[in-house]
């Protein structure tokens, strides 16, 4: 699994975020002190055209603060440090060349083409 994408995985099995959350978060949603992740919107993608777009929760459950393991903790500052832009409004997963979000595409890809075994390039997805 490519190393930008792995955290993604441990956000969805240890804090039990689905994969429009996770998408959506952005550097502020993360709080260390407090050891929480705070949800506030999931990424959707337009059908008719395929772009993708923030989306507030859909009911009050959706809108939460979920516990932040300290082994996904560790994992978060790791990848920050490595992947995320500065700023609290930086995407925890930025699409390719850093445009937009990291499309749900890129969950169907991450083993590879049956063709030749290679990831394909993930296309630009802007919000």
């Amino acid at each position: 699994m490519p190393p930008r994408t792995r955290l993604v995985i441990l956000l969805a099995g240890q804090a039990a975020l689905r994969s429009g959350e996770a998408r959506a978060l952005r550097q502020g949603d993360i709080d260390f002190k407090t050891g929480t992740i705070t949800i506030k919107h999931t990424l959707v993608r337009e059908f008719r055209d395929g772009t993708y777009f923030l989306e507030d929760a859909k009911t009050k459950a959706g809108d939460r603060v979920v516990a932040m393991p300290p082994q996904v903790a560790e994992a978060v500052k790791a990848h920050l440090k490595q992947f995320v832009g500065p700023g609290k409004d930086a995407l925890l997963f930025p699409g390719s060349q850093n445009l937009g979000n990291l499309p749900e595409a890129t969950y169907q890809t991450v083993q590879g083409s049956p063709q030749t075994g290679q990831t394909p390039p993930i296309p630009p997805a802007l919000v």
